[in-house]
């Protein structure tokens, strides 16, 4: 939004040497009744732009007009081929005629283009406003007459800025005359939809027109020779209220037109061939601005004033070509992509030599260098994320051993290369040969503040678990990753319902059921989507059948209690499931590594613990969140 101009002082308001700061109540008054209600807008004198997208939208205007205008005039069995004869009752298209019983195909054809609209706006933005609004074409067509009489940009400012004369009364007439006659032919042509066009062209010639057909091609005729050629972007600004309501349809994946501030910030205007130093690749020319029907800045970002024509585009190339700068700087794109610098342009760009922003890696599954003892443990590929664990502390020659299980020595990959590095402190086991880890054995000869980590299938973790928790060992210090949640059964399609969101669902075999909720618009909170955070665990109300509990983050207990389903790996086995809000269990960690305290630091001391209710999380009074965690 512009800003609104400083309001103007009376004379008697202004302040006065020795007079006091603040103003009479007199003075406050006068100041707010003299601050204007609206801004004057400036008059736009759009710049002629050719291009790729100049093109497509006079392809429409050309389209569109010959259907309009040409449509009336068809023949049909000796009839008008399009006429809503509405004295008559009669609708005829073609071989096809519509009586009033039949308005139940006119609504579904208004239905249908209002969510095709919407649908288009979702996905591709304001393409509707763009290149085939009526507002648009008629624009486009009486600008181009402008130019033809008036000339270009700079020359139909520097006539509106010059004195009335001879010349500019004549072109100006001219103008004006051809807009009135188009603007009349356009309601001549409007009328002609619904009075048969070739005996009302012979009573306007004649002066004999009826008056309501001599209201209407005025009517639509006026409106037309002031909307396209005296309001244009006022209308689509102020009037038009697809502008207001466009927001609630975009997101951040919404084509829309972009531009982009990495590449041409900072902006500067600089010689042909010369280096930019420093400088973006925006000259900032103002090209983008002078050809905008609207008179924005697409600099400054998304303005809803846009209407998606892309007439920066090809300015913006233009000055590129010259420049000698890749296309694109101001393009179609989304705010997603744009955030990211996604698109394949770009990666079709790259050259040797060429920077490139790389990412920190992601970590789920952190070693901590605190505890004093460290014992790692692997079944079959679980031997990846751990072979850098062990190492980075051999490297620091800290106290840990690491266990590799497998079901044949061909699986025990890295095993030589580990055993010359690590000597000892590498154990290998093989099922196929008797071999087993003994998680007793295990955790009792280690540290009592040292900590275990594992990665391998469901049934050694549940085994290292039950061992940790006979032991007493705090659960903090036991950190693993999981793979292989395939469950005990065999997968099969079952139906949920949510009687809170009032929908059924219907979860096919080789999909979760996290992800059939969330393409059904129920927001679920979720994190690890592997069964091992809890955060997506739903509440059973209602169990036809039995549960696959294919997850790691619920007790035994839990499980046989079938209370709670983690929706991201777990299934029903039978006919469904009635499931209601998002819970977590008290004792839940809702970040790796991360747990809910009360101010006493003692994780659910008093029993009151954290939890969801509908997408929020709940905090106990005088509950604190610490070790870093935000919201």
């Amino acid at each position: 939004m512009r800003p609104v101009p400083t309001p103007v002082r009376n004379d008697e308001s202004a302040a006065s040497p020795g007079a006091s700061a603040l103003p009479t109540p007199e003075a406050a008054n006068a100041a707010v009744m003299n601050q204007p209600l609206y801004v004057a807008a400036a008059k736009i004198y759009p710049r002629a732009v050719h291009g790729w997208f100049a093109a497509w939208r006079w392809a429409l205007v050309w389209a569109t007009q010959l259907v309009f205008y040409g449509g009336p005039w068809l023949r049909w069995n000796e009839r008008q081929a399009v006429l809503f004869d509405i004295a008559q009752r009669k609708f005829y298209i073609f071989g096809l005629v519509f009586w009033p019983q039949d308005v139940i195909y006119l609504t579904i054809l208004l239905v249908i283009s209002a969510l095709s609209l919407f649908l288009f706006t979702a996905v591709a933005g304001r393409l509707w406003c763009g290149y085939a609004c009526p507002q648009t074409v008629y624009t486009e067509i009486f600008l181009w007459i402008e130019r033809r009489i008036e000339g270009d940009r700079n020359q139909r400012i520097r006539l509106d800025r010059g004195d009335l004369g001879a010349k500019k009364f004549a072109l100006k007439a001219a103008k004006h005359a051809v807009w009135i006659a188009l603007a009349l032919w356009t309601g001549f042509t409007f009328v002609g939809y619904f009075t048969p066009i070739r005996p009302l062209g012979g009573d306007v010639l004649s002066l004999e027109a009826g008056p309501w057909a001599t209201f209407w091609i005025l009517f639509y005729g006026f409106a037309t020779y002031g909307n396209a050629g005296w309001m244009r972007e006022q209308v689509c600004k102020y009037m038009c209220p697809y502008a207001r309501f466009q927001s609630a349809m975009f997101d951040r994946d919404t084509l829309i037109i972009t531009y982009d501030g990495a590449r041409g910030e900072p902006r500067g205007g600089r010689a042909r061939g010369r280096d930019k130093g420093s400088l973006g690749d925006c000259v900032d020319c103002g090209i983008c601005v002078q050809v905008c029907p609207t008179g924005i800045d697409i600099r400054e970002g998304l303005q809803y004033e846009c209407i998606g024509c892309a007439a920066c585009i090809d300015g913006c190339d233009q000055v590129m070509d010259k420049m000698g700068y890749p296309r694109g700087l101001i393009r179609y794109s989304t705010q997603h992509a744009l955030d990211n610098k996604l698109g394949s342009r770009a990666m079709w760009r790259l050259a040797e030599g060429d920077p490139l922003e790389v990412l920190a890696p992601q970590n789920h599954f952190e070693l901590s260098l605190v505890p004093p003892q460290s014992l790692l443990v692997a079944g079959g590929i679980g031997i990846t994320p751990l072979l850098g664990m062990a190492l980075g502390l051999a490297s620091r020659d800290a106290d840990f051993s690491l266990c590799h299980a497998a079901r044949s020595r061909d699986e025990l990959v890295y095993t030589q290369s580990l055993a010359g590095r690590l000597g000892p402190r590498l154990r290998s086991f093989v099922s196929a040969e008797g071999e087993r880890i003994h998680f007793d054995s295990l955790i009792a000869g280690l540290h009592p503040q040292g900590q275990l980590l594992l990665c391998g299938p469901l049934p050694m973790l549940d085994a290292a678990r039950a061992a940790w928790s006979r032991a007493g060992r705090p659960a903090h210090l036991l950190r693993f990753e999981t793979f292989g949640t395939g469950g005990t059964l065999a997968a099969q399609a079952f139906w949920v319902r949510l009687p809170r969101h009032g929908i059924e669902v219907v979860v096919p075999p080789e999909r979760s059921l996290l992800d059939v909720l969330e393409e059904h618009g129920v927001e679920v909170l979720s994190d690890c989507r592997r069964g091992e955070c809890g955060l997506c665990a739903l509440e059973v109300i209602e169990l036809h059948g039995s549960l696959d509990h294919r997850d790691v983050f619920l007790s035994d207990a839990q499980k046989r209690e079938g209370r709670r389903l983690c929706c991201c790996v777990s299934r029903v086995v039978g006919e469904g499931v009635v499931l209601d809000r998002v819970i977590v269990d008290k004792n839940a960690r809702i970040a790796n590594g991360v747990r809910l305290v009360n101010d006493a630091g003692v994780t659910n001391a008093d029993g009151n613990g954290w939890y969801i209710r509908d997408g929020i999380i709940v905090v106990p009074k005088g509950a604190i969140v610490t070790e870093g965690v935000t919201t």
